[in-house]
Formats: structure tokens, C-alpha cells, sequence
């Protein structure tokens, strides 16, 4: 194929370029080959060429590539306590997934045969708010889990910004995050580990939960599960769940102990609303019997205050009459649109605060209804 470059193209050009569908086979091809190593006879030395230097460019790498089970590593993403992370090629697919390793030294064989179950079941788990899962095994006595691979950065990343972002904002990251382990939940999976760095916000503005099943972070971890032989509940995520957003709304841990002790009041000066820390203290209590019934329960409450305070904000601004006609809907939409749709709640309010004040001024004063007129708006957050 010939540079096109800015100048006149060679006459022969269409007869060495090949056809868009030869050409994607052509493509497929390679990855196939790539992903099935050294052994393929798909692939001469310029093709092995090709592949390394189209890699190194990418992916940053020109490391040798090996493979774990039929996964062919092309990069290696981090790496911690519980194994490392590394970027694959599928031959199956011919994408890039994200692979995952544990050390083979960490989990009893029980824990092993869990860890293999759970990410099996989460397999079948298909939801917008959880990271797919493709498959789990084992390769030279190692656990992998081979994931979607997403392209983001965590809320502990978001959470650590200057200037930190709204309450409502962080808020409403953590609402759909918090779908997400409820419909684990409502499939018996239980997350163990749920804390800021468990959750990626992709470039699309998609919230999704990962790492099921792996090591407890103390700070997150119910007081119940400190005990010997105690087994995770949906009621224990529920508690990491809220001690992860007492921390990103206010800035600092609920408890001083790692295990528990008295719950730290929210920090002078700060913005949350009361009815925030009155719903996270019931989700943070000793006893798991103390706290929500459920994930739902708990997310339905905090949709149901924030929603409330809209609604009542836009009352001081609509007559009684066109608030009723407002769907319900839209007043939850913020919290439950996701990608490039999701509205940040301070931009909806500001939408429906402009339109609201359009129809206001539109209106003849004698259909106003008493004490419309020179209202005050409370600013949002007051």
C-alpha cells in the first residue's frame, strides 16, 4: 500500500489496496495468530515484525509475550498483594481483555474452589454497573480472571483530585456503583472487598464494580468478618459500601480503629445534608442486623431525599399544577443515566432551574399562584 500523503495517488493504488472485508479477515488472521504463538504458521517474520512494532506503539511494550492458558499477555498493567494485572489478547475473540493473576501461594485450596465458583458465576452476571467477567481458570497452579478491559480511572483517583469533586457528584458515582453489588446480590454473589479502587468510572462516564471476591481492606471490612471462620454477606458490602462514601463525602474514615469503635461525626463546615449521615450510620452499624435490609433499600433512601429536595426546590419556582406533571423520571434521571446521557446533579438542577424560571416569566401574573412572585431560591447545597 502506498503513502497517500498530500499528493496525486498512484493509478495502481486500487489494485493493491484490498477490499474492506479481505482485509478485516486479513486483520482477524493475525490476531489469531499472535494470540496462538510462536508455533502458528499463519504468521512469517513480517507479520511477527508487524505485530511487535504495532504493540510497542500501543501498548508501550516490546517485552517477549507469553501465554497463560489461552491468553497471550501483551502487557503487564500492575501489579499488588493479590497477583498482578496484565493486559491480553483473547485468540478467541481477537480483543483485549484485562487478565488477572493470583499468586499461587495465597488462597487455601477452599478459598481457590470459591474464588473459581464465584468469578464463574460473576461470568453469567450481565449488568451496566459490573465490569464483565469472560472466564476464570487455573494456569501452572494460578487463579486468572480474564475481565473486560476498561479504559478509566478509579473513584480512589477521582476521590484524591484537587479541588475534590460535589457531594452530589461523588454521590451519584457511588449510587450506581452501589447497583451494581445489588444486582450481584440479587444473583448470591457477594463482593468481600468493595473500597474506592474497586470501582472504575470509564471515559464514557460508565460506573462499573471489579474484583469480586479477592482480600479484604481493612478499613472497608464489616467489624463481623474480623472474626475467625465469619463468612461475607450482602450486608457486609453494604457496610464497606457505605464506609468507602462516608469517606469520599467527607474526607475522612468513619472509624479511627480499623475494626470499628465509635463513629466520627462528619467534619465541621462540611456540605452534606444531615439525612446523608443518618442513612450512612444506619449502613455503618456494629450489628448487621442494625442496618438496611438490603442494598435497594439503601440506594432507593438516598435517591428518595435527593430527589425530594429537587422536587421541593422546584415547587418554590412552578405552580403546584405543573410540578404533579413533572415524571418521575426525570426527577431520577441524573442518578440512574450512564454514559454520555448521565447529568451531573448540579448541571440538572441548573436545567430545570432555567426552563422553570422561562416558564414563570411567560406566565400571566394574574394566574401566579400567592407568594410566586419574589420568591427566593435556595441555592443548591444550602
Amino acid at each position: 500500500m502506498h503513502d497517500s500523503g498530500t499528493g496525486d495517488r498512484d493509478l495502481d493504488d486500487d489494485e493493491d489496496e484490498a477490499p474492506e472485508g479481505a482485509a478485516k479477515s486479513r486483520v482477524d488472521e493475525l490476531l489469531e495468530g499472535a494470540a496462538a504463538g510462536e508455533d502458528d504458521d499463519r504468521l512469517d517474520a513480517g507479520d511477527r515484525k508487524m505485530l511487535a512494532d504495532i504493540t510497542a506503539k500501543v501498548l508501550g511494550t516490546t517485552a517477549p509475550q507469553v501465554r497463560i492458558g489461552r491468553f497471550r499477555v501483551l502487557r503487564e498493567l500492575g501489579q499488588g498483594s493479590m497477583g498482578k494485572v496484565y493486559a491480553a489478547l483473547d485468540p478467541h475473540s481477537s480483543r483485549i481483555i484485562t487478565l488477572k493473576v493470583h499468586p499461587s501461594a495465597e488462597p487455601s485450596e477452599r478459598e481457590r474452589r470459591r474464588m473459581l465458583q464465584e468469578a464463574r458465576a460473576l461470568a453469567q452476571l450481565q449488568h451496566d454497573n459490573v465490569v464483565r467477567v469472560y472466564e476464570a481458570g487455573e494456569h501452572r497452579g494460578q487463579i486468572f480472571v480474564a475481565m473486560e478491559l476498561v479504559e478509566g480511572r478509579t473513584l480512589r483517583e477521582i476521590q484524591d483530585e484537587r479541588p475534590s469533586r460535589s457531594w452530589r457528584d461523588l454521590v451519584s458515582l457511588y449510587l450506581m456503583a452501589g447497583r451494581g453489588l445489588q444486582a450481584a446480590h440479587d444473583q448470591q454473589i457477594v463482593h468481600r472487598d468493595f473500597k474506592p479502587s474497586s470501582v472504575v468510572v470509564g471515559v464514557d462516564d460508565r460506573v462499573q464494580v471489579f474484583d469480586f471476591g479477592l482480600a479484604r481492606a481493612p478499613a472497608y471490612v464489616a467489624p463481623e468478618l474480623f472474626e475467625w471462620a465469619a463468612r461475607a454477606t450482602a450486608r457486609s458490602d453494604q457496610f464497606s459500601f457505605c464506609a468507602a462514601l462516608y469517606e469520599a463525602v467527607y474526607g475522612q474514615r468513619p472509624f479511627e480503629a480499623v475494626c470499628g469503635g465509635e463513629l466520627r461525626p462528619p467534619p465541621r463546615g462540611s456540605s452534606p445534608p444531615s439525612w446523608l449521615f443518618g442513612i450512612l450510620r444506619k449502613g455503618l452499624s456494629v450489628a448487621p442486623e442494625d442496618r438496611h435490609p438490603s442494598m435497594e433499600v439503601l440506594l432507593q433512601e438516598i435517591e428518595h431525599r435527593l430527589t425530594s429536595r429537587w422536587k421541593t426546590w422546584l415547587t418554590l419556582l412552578l405552580p403546584l399544577g405543573a410540578v404533579a406533571v413533572l415524571d418521575a423520571s426525570i426527577l431520577l434521571g441524573f442518578g440512574q443515566a450512564r454514559g454520555a446521557d448521565r447529568i451531573d446533579a448540579s448541571d440538572w438542577y441548573r436545567v430545570e432551574l432555567t426552563e422553570a424560571v422561562r416558564m414563570r416569566s411567560s406566565m400571566p401574573p394574574n394566574c401566579r399562584p400567592p407568594g410566586h412572585g419574589s420568591a427566593k431560591v435556595p441555592r443548591p447545597g444550602a
